[in-house]
C-alpha cells in the first residue's frame, strides 16, 4: 500500500462525514478556539496520529514522514 493509499484509508475512517469537502481556516496554536464539535473531533484525531506536524519525528509528536514526501499525499486526501 502506498503512503497516499494509507493516508486515504485513515482519513476516510476518521474524518467526520459533515466535514468532507469543507474548508476550515485554522492557524493553530492555543489562541484560536475550535468551536465546531466535528472539527474538534477531526483535529484531535489528526493530532493523535501526528498529522498536525507530519514531518516531525514521532518522538516529538509528529507522524515521522519524510518532509519531501508529505506534500503530494496531502493534496489527494478527501477531507
Amino acid at each position: 500500500m502506498t503512503l497516499t493509499e494509507e493516508l486515504g484509508h485513515w482519513v476516510r475512517a476518521n474524518c467526520p462525514a459533515e466535514l468532507v469537502g469543507s474548508v476550515f481556516k485554522y492557524g493553530g496554536g492555543s489562541h484560536q478556539a475550535i468551536t465546531d464539535p466535528a472539527f474538534r473531533a477531526w483535529f484531535d484525531a489528526c493530532f493523535d496520529r501526528g498529522f498536525t506536524v507530519p514531518d516531525w519525528p514521532k518522538a516529538y509528536g509528529g507522524a515521522g514522514f519524510d518532509k519531501a514526501g508529505v506534500a503530494a499525499p496531502a493534496r489527494s486526501l478527501p477531507c
